[in-house]
């Protein structure tokens, strides 16, 4: 240790010090911790109202689900009847619409009319079968260019 003197002042200032006592804590342990516990409660309400609210908003759908669901009896249970097979007639001639029937506009409309109740009461079977297409003519250049 170094063995250097000191100032009087810093050694009339130690003495004094080392006099000195520390005072009584006024800080009780317990105060400091319920006056914790209090503070960190008081954010605790608008949390607390939140899980409430949805709890009673649960509360509310499970109850409007259950009682929306409940029994109201057994389900109505309607047969239908198998679809009538096609006419005969109407396979050996079905109705067809020509460029002369689309003269009259009423009359082309009646053929259609037609057509969808027949479709209506017997089901696809009353569309007529299409007409075997002929196989196309091959044209030349010139010819679809209108040279001769």
């Amino acid at each position: 240790m170094s063995e250097e003197p000191f100032d009087a002042d810093l050694v009339e200032f130690e003495a004094v010090l080392r006099k000195l006592a520390p005072a009584a804590g006024r800080v009780s342990r317990d105060q400091v911790v319920f006056r914790a516990g209090r503070a960190s409660a008081r954010g605790r309400s608008l949390w607390s109202g939140a899980a409430g609210l949805s709890l009673g908003l649960g509360i509310a759908l499970a109850a409007s689900l259950t009682i929306g669901r409940m029994f109201t009896g057994p389900a109505e249970v309607i047969y239908v009847s198998a679809p009538a097979e096609r006419d005969s007639a109407l396979q050996e001639n079905p109705p067809e619409i020509s460029p002369a029937d689309l003269a009259s506009p009423w009359q082309a409309q009646m053929k259609y009319l037609r057509l969808q109740e027949e479709l209506a009461t017997h089901g696809l079977n009353a569309l007529p079968r299409p007409a075997e297409a002929e196989s196309p003519k091959r044209l030349s250049v010139d010819q679809l260019l209108g040279a001769s």
